[in-house]
């Protein structure tokens, strides 16, 4: 008898303890390995060319695609704030803080130079200049083509904005 009375009075404390705990939560993980190779293509290729002369910088960039492909670029240079830049170049347009070239840039073909000066301390020769650099960052996105014109040359849409968000699917590149 007192051993039932032992089990009851277990079994109830176990029901009010049960009832007085809140949700709980789990946490599950795993992993798997993987092995193999797999060749990944991420596009075409594009290289910059940076000359330096008279306190600036003059930058192209070419198209050096294996493919058809045409690109639009885009670039923005950066430096220390004790050295103001000023940028400019034939076809490139400010965009926010970007410069784009809006012209599309065939394979093997390089835009116009992009001339980036750079001002402050570092041009005044009584002053102490610090150690400085520029960089250019530059940005391709495809040139959608849209047909041949009468003499059979590529035509491309026309440059807009939206270029830059514009997700392009397999084989939509050369439609």
């Amino acid at each position: 008898m007192k051993k039932k009375l032992a089990v009851l009075t277990a079994a109830a404390l176990l029901s009010v303890a049960a009832a007085s705990i809140g949700g709980a939560s789990a946490y599950f993980t795993t992993n798997v390995q993987a092995s193999g190779r797999q060749t990944v293509s991420l596009g075409d290729q594009t290289t910059i060319e940076e000359n330096f002369g008279s306190w600036a910088k003059h930058v192209r960039i070419r198209n050096e695609s294996t493919s058809s492909q045409a690109v639009f670029v885009r670039a923005h240079a950066f430096a220390g704030d004790d050295y103001p830049l000023t940028v400019s170049g034939t076809g490139w347009e400010p965009e926010g803080e970007w410069y784009v070239f809006r012209q599309p840039v065939e394979p093997g073909r390089y835009t116009e130079l992009l001339d980036v000066a750079i001002g402050g301390k570092v041009r005044d020769e009584s002053a102490e200049a610090a150690p400085f650099n520029v960089v250019i960052v530059y940005e391709t996105t495809p040139a959608v083509q849209d047909g041949t014109d009468r003499n059979g040359a590529v035509q491309y849409e026309t440059y807009s904005p939206d270029v830059w968000n514009r997700t392009v699917e397999k084989g939509e590149q050369n439609a």
